[in-house]
Protein backbone atom coordinates (compact mmCIF):
# COMPACT_ATOMS: atom_id res chain seq x y z
CA UNK A 1 0.00 0.00 0.00
CA UNK A 2 1.75 3.32 -1.09
CA UNK A 3 1.39 6.16 1.88
CA UNK A 4 -0.68 8.72 2.47
CA UNK A 5 1.16 11.78 2.22
CA UNK A 6 4.42 11.44 -0.44
CA UNK A 7 7.28 13.74 -0.36
CA UNK A 8 9.43 13.51 -3.90
CA UNK A 9 13.11 14.36 -4.89
CA UNK A 10 12.77 17.16 -7.28
CA UNK A 11 15.76 19.05 -9.03
CA UNK A 12 15.63 21.72 -6.67
CA UNK A 13 14.66 20.05 -2.95
CA UNK A 14 12.16 17.57 -1.83
CA UNK A 15 8.45 18.22 -3.39
CA UNK A 16 5.14 17.48 -1.86
CA UNK A 17 2.47 15.45 -3.03
CA UNK A 18 -0.45 16.64 -4.60
CA UNK A 19 -2.48 15.82 -1.26
CA UNK A 20 0.32 17.27 1.23
CA UNK A 21 1.00 20.59 -1.04
CA UNK A 22 -3.01 21.06 -0.76
CA UNK A 23 -2.82 21.29 2.62
CA UNK A 24 -0.23 22.99 3.00
CA UNK A 25 -1.90 25.54 0.82
CA UNK A 26 -4.51 25.62 2.91
CA UNK A 27 -2.67 26.75 5.93
CA UNK A 28 -0.67 29.28 4.16
CA UNK A 29 -4.66 30.52 3.13
CA UNK A 30 -5.43 30.71 6.63
CA UNK A 31 -2.65 32.19 7.82
CA UNK A 32 -3.00 35.13 5.34
CA UNK A 33 -6.57 35.27 6.11
CA UNK A 34 -6.08 35.24 9.82
CA UNK A 35 -3.24 37.95 9.47
CA UNK A 36 -5.90 40.21 7.73
CA UNK A 37 -8.49 39.76 10.19
CA UNK A 38 -6.66 40.46 13.02
CA UNK A 39 -5.21 44.03 11.96
CA UNK A 40 -8.28 45.34 10.11
CA UNK A 41 -11.19 47.87 11.45
CA UNK A 42 -14.24 46.58 12.89
CA UNK A 43 -12.82 42.97 12.84
CA UNK A 44 -9.81 43.45 14.95
CA UNK A 45 -12.16 44.71 17.79
CA UNK A 46 -11.86 42.59 21.24
CA UNK A 47 -15.47 42.89 21.51
CA UNK A 48 -15.27 40.52 18.59
CA UNK A 49 -14.68 36.74 19.76
CA UNK A 50 -11.86 35.08 19.03
CA UNK A 51 -14.09 31.96 17.86
CA UNK A 52 -16.28 34.03 15.16
CA UNK A 53 -12.43 35.66 14.20
CA UNK A 54 -11.25 31.76 13.25
CA UNK A 55 -14.29 30.53 12.50
CA UNK A 56 -14.16 33.71 9.53
CA UNK A 57 -10.78 33.00 8.56
CA UNK A 58 -11.32 29.31 8.50
CA UNK A 59 -14.64 29.88 6.50
CA UNK A 60 -12.59 31.83 3.53
CA UNK A 61 -9.76 29.52 3.87
CA UNK A 62 -12.08 26.43 3.01
CA UNK A 63 -13.42 28.50 -0.65
CA UNK A 64 -10.72 29.84 -1.05
CA UNK A 65 -8.21 26.70 -1.78
CA UNK A 66 -11.06 25.25 -3.17
CA UNK A 67 -11.12 27.78 -5.80
CA UNK A 68 -6.92 27.76 -5.69
CA UNK A 69 -5.09 25.62 -8.85
CA UNK A 70 -2.57 22.51 -7.23
CA UNK A 71 0.75 24.02 -6.52
CA UNK A 72 4.28 22.29 -6.24
CA UNK A 73 6.20 23.48 -2.85
CA UNK A 74 9.86 22.75 -3.14
CA UNK A 75 10.61 22.49 0.71
CA UNK A 76 14.11 22.58 1.13
CA UNK A 77 14.28 22.61 5.01
CA UNK A 78 12.19 24.21 8.06
CA UNK A 79 13.45 28.19 7.25
CA UNK A 80 12.23 27.39 3.65
CA UNK A 81 8.86 26.65 5.52
CA UNK A 82 8.78 29.26 7.96
CA UNK A 83 9.40 31.93 5.43
CA UNK A 84 6.83 31.09 3.19
CA UNK A 85 4.50 31.45 6.92
CA UNK A 86 5.99 35.17 7.16
CA UNK A 87 5.25 36.16 3.67
CA UNK A 88 2.28 35.14 4.24
CA UNK A 89 1.93 37.00 7.61
CA UNK A 90 3.16 40.05 6.13
CA UNK A 91 0.84 40.23 3.07
CA UNK A 92 -2.28 39.86 5.41
CA UNK A 93 -0.63 42.27 8.07
CA UNK A 94 0.01 45.00 5.31
CA UNK A 95 -3.49 44.93 3.51
CA UNK A 96 -5.42 45.29 7.24
CA UNK A 97 -2.43 47.77 8.30
CA UNK A 98 -3.53 49.99 5.14
CA UNK A 99 -7.15 50.17 5.40
CA UNK A 100 -6.55 50.54 9.96
CA UNK A 101 -4.46 54.00 8.68
CA UNK A 102 -7.96 55.50 6.90
CA UNK A 103 -10.33 54.56 9.84
CA UNK A 104 -8.03 55.92 12.28
CA UNK A 105 -7.77 58.84 10.89
CA UNK A 106 -11.60 59.75 11.66
CA UNK A 107 -10.33 59.05 15.60
CA UNK A 108 -7.70 61.34 15.05
CA UNK A 109 -9.99 63.84 14.24
CA UNK A 110 -12.53 63.53 17.10
CA UNK A 111 -10.12 63.37 19.41
CA UNK A 112 -8.91 67.05 17.85
CA UNK A 113 -12.60 67.99 18.36
CA UNK A 114 -13.02 67.08 21.69
CA UNK A 115 -9.77 68.59 22.71
CA UNK A 116 -11.14 72.21 21.59
CA UNK A 117 -14.87 71.52 22.72
CA UNK A 118 -13.69 70.86 26.28
CA UNK A 119 -14.25 67.20 25.78
CA UNK A 120 -10.66 66.03 26.74
CA UNK A 121 -12.16 65.38 30.57
CA UNK A 122 -14.41 62.75 29.12
CA UNK A 123 -13.19 59.98 28.49
CA UNK A 124 -14.61 56.17 28.66
CA UNK A 125 -13.79 52.70 28.01
CA UNK A 126 -13.64 51.58 24.19
CA UNK A 127 -14.77 48.27 23.74
CA UNK A 128 -12.15 47.66 20.38
CA UNK A 129 -9.09 48.54 22.86
CA UNK A 130 -10.38 47.98 26.02
CA UNK A 131 -8.73 50.97 27.03
CA UNK A 132 -9.47 54.24 28.11
CA UNK A 133 -9.85 57.11 25.09
CA UNK A 134 -11.43 60.56 24.34
CA UNK A 135 -15.29 60.24 24.17
CA UNK A 136 -15.39 62.63 20.92
CA UNK A 137 -12.86 59.97 19.27
CA UNK A 138 -15.57 56.93 20.02
CA UNK A 139 -18.14 58.59 18.57
CA UNK A 140 -16.45 59.97 15.30
CA UNK A 141 -14.97 56.40 15.24
CA UNK A 142 -18.42 54.80 15.86
CA UNK A 143 -19.71 57.21 12.99
CA UNK A 144 -17.29 55.59 10.10
CA UNK A 145 -17.72 51.76 11.53
CA UNK A 146 -21.44 52.83 10.79
CA UNK A 147 -20.65 54.36 7.37
CA UNK A 148 -18.59 51.21 6.87
CA UNK A 149 -21.12 48.84 7.41
CA UNK A 150 -24.45 50.32 6.16
CA UNK A 151 -22.37 51.19 2.59
CA UNK A 152 -21.15 47.57 2.32
CA UNK A 153 -17.18 48.45 2.39
CA UNK A 154 -16.47 45.96 5.08
CA UNK A 155 -16.98 43.65 2.15
CA UNK A 156 -13.78 45.80 0.42
CA UNK A 157 -11.50 43.71 3.21
CA UNK A 158 -13.12 40.08 1.51
CA UNK A 159 -12.42 41.47 -2.12
CA UNK A 160 -8.52 42.55 -1.96
CA UNK A 161 -8.33 38.79 0.38
CA UNK A 162 -9.66 37.67 -2.43
CA UNK A 163 -7.40 39.57 -5.17
CA UNK A 164 -4.33 39.22 -2.78
CA UNK A 165 -4.60 35.32 -3.84
CA UNK A 166 -3.95 36.14 -7.61
CA UNK A 167 -1.33 39.09 -7.62
CA UNK A 168 0.41 36.75 -5.04
CA UNK A 169 -0.54 33.11 -4.84
CA UNK A 170 0.28 31.27 -1.78
CA UNK A 171 3.45 29.77 -0.90
CA UNK A 172 4.76 32.87 -3.66
CA UNK A 173 8.27 35.04 -2.68
CA UNK A 174 7.24 37.93 -1.40
CA UNK A 175 8.70 40.60 -3.80
CA UNK A 176 11.70 41.92 -0.94
CA UNK A 177 13.04 44.05 -3.47
CA UNK A 178 9.16 46.10 -3.40
CA UNK A 179 8.71 46.30 0.27
CA UNK A 180 10.57 49.66 0.14
CA UNK A 181 7.81 50.64 -2.28
CA UNK A 182 5.34 48.95 -0.41
CA UNK A 183 6.25 51.08 2.54
CA UNK A 184 5.68 54.47 0.32
CA UNK A 185 3.06 53.68 -0.60
CA UNK A 186 2.06 53.49 3.08
CA UNK A 187 3.37 56.15 3.87
CA UNK A 188 1.50 57.85 1.31
CA UNK A 189 -1.24 57.57 3.16
CA UNK A 190 0.01 59.29 6.21
CA UNK A 191 1.21 62.20 4.19
CA UNK A 192 -1.13 62.51 1.63
CA UNK A 193 0.13 62.17 -2.33
CA UNK A 194 -1.67 63.70 -5.39
CA UNK A 195 -5.17 65.03 -4.94
CA UNK A 196 -5.68 62.27 -2.11
CA UNK A 197 -5.37 63.84 1.50
CA UNK A 198 -3.20 61.81 3.95
CA UNK A 199 -3.94 60.87 7.11
CA UNK A 200 -3.17 63.77 9.16
CA UNK A 201 -4.42 66.24 6.13
CA UNK A 202 -7.70 64.70 6.45
CA UNK A 203 -8.16 64.78 10.27
CA UNK A 204 -7.64 68.54 10.10
CA UNK A 205 -9.93 69.20 7.31
CA UNK A 206 -12.51 66.80 9.03
CA UNK A 207 -12.13 69.01 12.44
CA UNK A 208 -11.39 72.08 11.08
CA UNK A 209 -15.55 74.01 11.09
CA UNK A 210 -15.78 72.88 14.80
CA UNK A 211 -12.33 73.60 15.40
CA UNK A 212 -12.71 77.33 13.47
CA UNK A 213 -15.84 77.61 14.76
CA UNK A 214 -14.25 77.43 18.36
CA UNK A 215 -11.59 79.55 17.73
CA UNK A 216 -14.29 82.32 17.08
CA UNK A 217 -16.03 81.82 20.31
CA UNK A 218 -12.98 82.00 21.90
CA UNK A 219 -11.87 85.27 20.15
CA UNK A 220 -15.22 86.22 21.26
CA UNK A 221 -15.06 84.96 24.87
CA UNK A 222 -11.66 87.28 25.22
CA UNK A 223 -13.34 90.38 23.98
CA UNK A 224 -16.62 90.30 26.22
CA UNK A 225 -13.76 89.59 29.05
CA UNK A 226 -12.22 92.90 28.38
CA UNK A 227 -15.52 94.93 27.60
CA UNK A 228 -17.52 93.19 30.73
CA UNK A 229 -14.46 92.34 33.40
CA UNK A 230 -17.20 91.83 35.94
CA UNK A 231 -18.71 88.19 33.99
CA UNK A 232 -17.19 85.32 34.91
CA UNK A 233 -16.18 84.28 31.40
CA UNK A 234 -14.30 81.56 32.76
CA UNK A 235 -17.16 79.40 34.14
CA UNK A 236 -19.79 81.11 31.03
CA UNK A 237 -17.26 80.46 28.11
CA UNK A 238 -16.81 76.50 29.26
CA UNK A 239 -20.19 75.88 29.25
CA UNK A 240 -20.66 77.87 25.87
CA UNK A 241 -17.65 75.78 24.13
CA UNK A 242 -19.64 72.46 25.06
CA UNK A 243 -22.96 73.38 23.69
CA UNK A 244 -21.39 75.50 21.08
CA UNK A 245 -19.10 72.93 19.78
CA UNK A 246 -21.83 70.06 19.83
CA UNK A 247 -24.50 72.63 17.93
CA UNK A 248 -21.38 72.95 14.88
CA UNK A 249 -20.67 69.54 14.91
CA UNK A 250 -24.69 68.48 13.99
CA UNK A 251 -24.67 70.73 11.73
CA UNK A 252 -21.75 69.73 9.77
CA UNK A 253 -22.46 66.17 9.99
CA UNK A 254 -24.14 65.52 7.31
CA UNK A 255 -21.31 66.73 5.41
CA UNK A 256 -18.36 65.34 7.45
CA UNK A 257 -20.29 61.57 6.69
CA UNK A 258 -19.72 62.21 2.63
CA UNK A 259 -16.25 63.14 3.66
CA UNK A 260 -15.60 60.09 5.66
CA UNK A 261 -17.39 57.84 3.05
CA UNK A 262 -15.46 59.16 -0.15
CA UNK A 263 -11.56 59.09 1.97
CA UNK A 264 -12.66 55.25 3.57
CA UNK A 265 -13.96 54.60 0.13
CA UNK A 266 -10.36 54.88 -1.32
CA UNK A 267 -9.07 52.31 0.95
CA UNK A 268 -9.17 49.30 -2.57
CA UNK A 269 -6.92 51.86 -4.71
CA UNK A 270 -4.30 51.84 -1.81
CA UNK A 271 -4.34 47.95 -1.23
CA UNK A 272 -3.50 47.31 -5.26
CA UNK A 273 -0.88 50.12 -4.81
CA UNK A 274 0.77 48.54 -1.85
CA UNK A 275 -0.36 44.52 -3.53
CA UNK A 276 1.54 45.23 -6.60
CA UNK A 277 4.54 46.17 -4.87
CA UNK A 278 4.35 42.91 -3.11
CA UNK A 279 4.29 40.39 -6.07
CA UNK A 280 7.97 38.31 -6.42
Amino acid sequence: MEPFLQISQGPDGPVLSTMEGRLLTFFLVFVRCIALITSAPILNSRSVDRLVKGGLALGISLIVEAALPAHQYNIVNYMSLILLVCGEMLIGFMMGFTAQILYQSVGLAGEVIGQQAGFAIATALDPATEQDSALMEQIMLMIATLIILVSNMHLAFLQILAETFRVVPPGSVVGLNGLGKAGETIAATLSGAGRIPGFYEFSVRLAAPTVIALIALNVADGIMAKTSPQVNIMVIGFALRLVFGLFVLIITMPTMCLLIHDYLDRYPDWARTVMSWLRA
